[in-house]
């Protein structure tokens, strides 16, 4: 059953090509599997879009991990009380090793190994000013969150401050309802009244919100996703990219590109992927894979390269970044994981399993809590509004 739902998967071309570069192939979950078991290194599984719930809020996790969701929990009891906002599966087969890239996430992350084994480089969000993000900083909270210039304000915990009053409002309007429902059956006087006012200014808050996701959010006066990239992105680089000689890369199968115009970077474009290992006769017909390019930066992405600058390199081009041999490092097993507050910047090489192969990991991405008393109450009660935790219970039935 997993193996026939649609996915999108990162793709590079040749050795000496890497990931992260925004092309992207659909496919089957079953083809992906199959590539990998035959040692394809050129396809790596991120994070998928997720699309919304019957509630209208982001659902949490897409295929396939929707449909393995009976083989692990929702909402870990090692997490506490945080509330999960995404769920992804993580897949390639790396056989000398690949980097993410040096990025932060939005989100508290839970890194779970299942298979390989995988090296982290950490700096914490005291440093992002000397990070040379793509993106240009507005704000470092004390949780770690950072905004970015050109990104809707986000408030300590991600929320959207518009987001919260909307729910404000309508905790509010529900309330005023179930008082004047209850003023009736009490037959207290003016309770029908009230009980029609009650009525029509919740159904007045319902036609606004309702507005408010059909139409556009500048022109109506509402809010945007949390200000966050709406696909959260890993992207995933060859670090042996540079290794790779001529020869390989006169051999090597290339990608049929779509034509980007000036202007256009940052945009989606409709492509062709082609299948790595196909015929490299010029006369065959090459399989093809269905393909999506965004050349786009992410503004959480580094445009410092771990994996290929020397120290001396890196004190040339990017002085004001902190020496490599102060970062925090770590190495993660199959079995074991990691939890890494957001905002925390990570370089992540991973490395496939010599024997089973390939490399395989489960993350889940929770809402940063904005209470930080180290108290045991503070740690039952890890955000400061009960929005994240509201939305969730109201999810709950569909989750």
């Amino acid at each position: 059953m997993q193996g026939t739902c649609q996915i999108l998967v990162e793709q590079k071309f040749g050795d000496h090509g890497a990931f992260g570069k925004g092309h992207k192939v659909h496919m089957t979950f079953g083809e992906l599997v199959q590539q990998l078991q035959q040692g394809n290194d050129s396809l790596y599984l991120t994070t998928q879009e997720t699309g919304v719930d019957a509630a209208g809020q982001p659902n949490i996790m897409a295929p396939p991990v929707s449909r393995l969701r009976q083989d692990f929990p929702v909402r870990p009891e090692c997490m506490g009380c945080l509330v999960p906002q995404q769920i992804n599966l993580w897949m390639g087969a790396a056989r000398n090793g690949a980097s993410s890239g040096l990025h932060h996430d939005f989100q508290d992350n839970l890194y779970i190994l299942l298979r390989g084994r995988k090296r982290f480089r950490l700096y914490p969000p005291s440093e992002a000013p000397h990070m040379y993000t793509h993106g240009h900083l507005k704000k470092i909270y004390p949780n770690g969150t950072i905004v970015y210039a050109g990104q809707d304000m986000v408030l300590e915990d991600g929320s959207d401050p518009s987001e919260v009053r909307h729910w404000q409002q309508q905790q509010a309007a529900e309330a005023e309802l179930a008082a004047a429902e209850e003023g009736v059956t009490a037959g207290a006087k003016g309770a029908k009244g009230r009980l029609a006012r009650a009525e029509q200014a919740f159904e007045a808050l319902l036609d606004a919100q309702l507005r408010c996701q059909q139409h556009d959010p500048e022109q109506d006066g509402c809010s945007g996703s949390e200000g966050f990239p709406a696909e959260p992105q890993d992207d995933y680089i060859d670090s042996d990219a540079d290794a790779a000689d001529s020869n390989d890369s006169q051999e090597a199968v290339q990608p049929l590109q779509p034509q980007v115009k000036p202007g256009q970077a940052g945009r989606q474009h409709p492509g062709l992927g082609v299948q790595q290992g196909a015929s490299r006769s010029p006369t065959a017909k090459q399989p093809l894979w269905e393909a999506v390019v965004d050349d786009s930066h992410p503004p959480s992405f580094s445009q410092v390269d771990l994996s290929n600058l020397t120290e001396t390199e890196l004190r040339m081009r990017f002085p004001m970044f902190p020496a490599v041999s102060k970062c925090y490092e770590c190495e993660l097993n199959a079995g074991e994981q990691l939890y890494l507050p957001c905002g925390w910047f990570h370089e992540v090489r991973s490395y496939g399993d010599s024997q089973q192969g390939g490399h395989l990991a489960l993350n889940y991405w929770f809402h940063p809590p904005d209470n930080l008393d180290p108290s045991t109450e503070a740690m039952q009660s890890p955000y400061r509004s009960r929005y994240w935790t509201d939305l969730w219970t109201r999810r709950g039935k569909i989750v």
